[in-house]
């Protein structure tokens, strides 16, 4: 393997295949069947193989949704005192509990 020059965090190797001339030659005419190169085909299978289609495909999609949706926090904002308030009472405390420790008195 010879590693080429890297751009944008992606870098590329050539890799040298030993296969039966035959061989080559079909997934050459295969290849050019398709509008591809044999360079063009044997990275597009290595890339299937790898699993990069599909985590490109997911992350497609999660951005296309994050863009979609306006998120969940129904107008709720990041408090720090909320924050102080919510670390200070018991876990098992419901939540008016938590507020109401709040209220009263401050930290510990």
């Amino acid at each position: 393997m010879t590693r080429i020059e890297c751009a944008h965090n992606l870098c590329y190797v050539n890799i040298t295949l030993s296969i039966d001339e035959k061989v080559a030659d079909e997934a050459r005419r295969a290849a050019q069947s398709m509008g591809l190169s044999l360079n063009q085909a044997v990275r597009a299978y290595l890339e299937r193989l790898a699993g990069r289609e599909q985590l490109e495909a997911e992350l497609a999609a999660f951005k296309a949704s994050a863009l979609r949706t306006r998120g969940r926090r129904r107008g709720w904002a990041f408090d720090r005192d909320e924050l102080h308030q919510r670390a200070e009472a018991p876990p098992s405390a419901p939540p008016a509990a938590r507020q109401r420790r709040g209220a009263a008195g401050g930290r510990a």
